[in-house]
């Protein structure tokens, strides 16, 4: 089997580690509507949310397993 590789936000084509440096690089905590703000990830389909709000909480930016939004944190 194939692994998956979970690496953006389908709908506006934005990598999560394009979203990590940005966050990275803000001086405050960002939140999943910052990103939301800034990129639009987070407000088409919304399947990104549970991977956005990991990758702020962690820096992990690939993922290979389906994340679910019971996830979220």
């Amino acid at each position: 089997m194939t692994p998956i590789n979970i690496d953006r936000c389908v709908c506006y084509d934005t990598t999560f580690a394009a979203i990590d440096a940005w966050a990275r690089a803000q001086s405050r905590v960002v939140t999943r509507e910052d990103v939301r703000k800034e990129f639009g990830c987070g407000g088409g389909c919304k399947l990104c949310q549970p991977y956005i709000a990991c990758a702020l909480r962690t820096g992990q930016v690939v993922f290979h397993e389906i994340r679910v939004e019971e996830e979220i944190d």
